[in-house]
């Protein structure tokens, strides 16, 4: 007999298995031969399982991400205070502190430093205690005398690299070696998407002087996997305008920066007049009423784009993180890199402040900004931690090649606070799957605190198990 009703199949999860994790900490004195050790059970959070569930359109490059033990639990990090294990939301909290809230002692990875003095918070893979075995992995990792000095409550385990470069250090390792995301398949979708709503329909905009046309068309749920558009039939797309207070260029390039909060259903524009590089005029779109309100800001101290670049004033990168947004001086000419970074209060536009680029960042990579406050702030080639923004290396091109634009999607069409699409809509519309390397994969508190010296060397031991099958399937 035929069955006239089929059972829905999920088809963009993966199957994990679920881990333990224990945690030896050896501090050895090499002068009095004193040995002291702690050890205990920590917990694993969701981060990597939310990862590899986040496969855009089947896009996702799994071969980036294995093997799993050496790769996506691979780095270490030690925080001075604890790290939130027992709230409800502990295991999806799987953001980095940001340094004014929990700072970090010491990290390693499963790269070998070969210049201590470049960061002394670093430490070195210690192959000898590393084993693989079926179902089984121990990773170590260990810190000579002068590395790793400090008093830490707490560890976790993190990508490799993000274990290797830490996350915030102005050395020259970090700078010219740790790529902050990793990298999916290129999609390419049959129209440009600027924004997605909460109820699954993609918009695009353009401007003119003061009028905003919005094409609002449906695509499929991302809850699905699948972010392709319907098709470009007439009958699906919604056409309508904005009247906004301010006028800009109508190029491509000098398109204002934007953000979509997609919780309130707003959309948020930033504009410089090329006459009034002080100014910087803000307009707030509800969605669902279509109507604009309009704020600016007005600060002498304060030059958002290069006046010798008039024909790109708007053409700067927006990113918005927990109330703040962040925007980059746009400079002269195609450079895409900046030393200029103002955070401003979305609520209270008075309220500004310069962030510290002390080397020269990408100000067109996208970032993750996390759901939750006091969570460092990464993108793909930029880290700011604790009122500064670190260069990190160059992950490629893609958001910036000449003649493209950068589109933010972490921040507009995302699974989780983790991945993200990435588009450079111009004549093609195609988009990139990225991956933050910057996560908790598991949590630790330690019963007391650790204090390593300089006459003190330290080996911490990981052990992951695997347990039982992912029983959210």
């Amino acid at each position: 007999m035929i069955k006239e009703t089929t059972q829905l199949q999920g088809f963009n999860g993966l199957k994990l298995p679920r881990l333990k994790g224990t945690v030896e900490i050896k501090l050895h004195n090499p002068t009095t031969g004193k040995t002291e050790i702690h050890k205990g059970e920590n917990m694993i959070t969701n981060a990597v399982y939310d990862i590899f569930a986040a496969n855009y359109c089947g896009t996702m490059n799994y071969a980036n991400l294995l093997p799993v033990a050496t790769k996506m639990f691979g780095g270490i990090l030690c925080f001075n205070t604890d790290l939130d294990t027992s709230s409800a939301n502990a295991a999806t909290d799987y953001y980095i502190p940001d340094g004014s809230v929990n700072n970090i002692i010491a990290h390693a990875g499963q790269t070998t430093l070969t210049d201590q003095a470049d960061d002394l918070t670093r430490g070195n893979p210690l192959s000898s205690s590393m084993s693989l075995e079926d179902g089984s992995a121990t990773l170590a990792w260990e810190w000579g005398v002068t590395a790793g000095n400090g008093t830490f409550k707490s560890l976790a385990l993190t990508h490799t690299d993000t274990g290797s470069y830490g996350v915030g250090v102005n050395g020259t390792a970090y700078k010219n070696s740790f790529t902050t995301v990793t990298t999916g398949s290129v999609l390419a979708i049959d129209r440009p998407i600027h924004f997605v709503d909460a109820d699954g329909y993609a918009y695009n905009f353009s401007v003119s002087g003061k009028t905003i046309t919005f094409n609002k068309y449906p695509i499929a749920r991302t809850a699905a996997g699948v972010i392709e558009t319907l098709g470009p039939q007439a009958d699906f797309v919604e056409t309508f305008t904005v009247t906004t207070n301010n006028s800009t260029g109508t190029s491509f390039q000098a398109m204002p920066g934007f953000y979509f909060d997609i919780n309130a259903n707003k959309l948020w524009l930033f504009i410089v007049s090329t006459n009034d590089a002080n100014t910087l005029n803000i307009e707030e779109i509800n969605m669902s009423t279509k109507a604009a309100t309009h704020h600016s800001i007005t600060n002498s101290d304060i030059s958002f784009f290069n006046y010798a670049d008039e024909g790109r004033a708007n053409g700067f990168a927006v990113e918005v993180y927990d109330g703040y947004v962040y925007i980059f001086q746009r400079p002269n000419g195609f450079d895409p890199v900046s030393t200029v970074c103002y955070k401003i209060n979305l609520s209270n536009q008075a309220d500004v402040t310069q962030i510290s680029v002390p080397t020269a960042a990408n100000f067109m990579a996208p970032g993750f900004p996390a759901p939750i406050t006091g969570k460092i702030f990464p993108s793909s080639e930029w880290i700011i931690n604790n009122g500064t923004c670190y260069k990190a290396a160059q992950t490629d091109s893609y958001e910036y090649q000449s003649g493209y634009q950068r589109l933010g999607f972490s921040t507009k069409m995302t699974a989780n606070g983790l991945t993200g699409l990435v588009s450079r809509i111009y004549s093609t519309n195609e988009f990139a799957v990225r991956i933050s390397k910057l996560y908790l994969a598991t949590k630790y508190n330690l019963d007391s605190t650790v204090t390593k010296s300089a006459s003190q060397s330290m080996i911490i031991t990981y052990t992951l198990t695997e347990v039982s099958p992912n029983a959210n399937e």
